[in-house]
């Protein structure tokens, strides 16, 4: 069976910010190797963001309650 090579691409949509401080001006592809080297910035008003941060708040009170315990 031959070897079969695929190369992630990440899409970051206009107005995104890198970890450079850079703004995207339009829709940009970013190999892996790219992706992790700009590091970009999550907006706070962007759904993801707002997930990760209801995980967190949720995980942090039931260490609360079990600290009560």
């Amino acid at each position: 069976m031959p070897n079969e090579h695929y190369e992630v691409i990440n899409v970051l949509p206009k107005g995104y910010m890198l970890g450079d401080g850079t703004i995207l001006d339009k829709d940009t592809e970013f190999t892996s190797e790219e992706f992790a080297r700009a590091k970009p910035i999550i907006p706070d008003d962007n759904s993801l963001y707002q997930l990760f941060k209801k995980v967190n708040e949720r995980r942090m009170e039931e260490m609360r309650q079990r600290g009560k315990n």
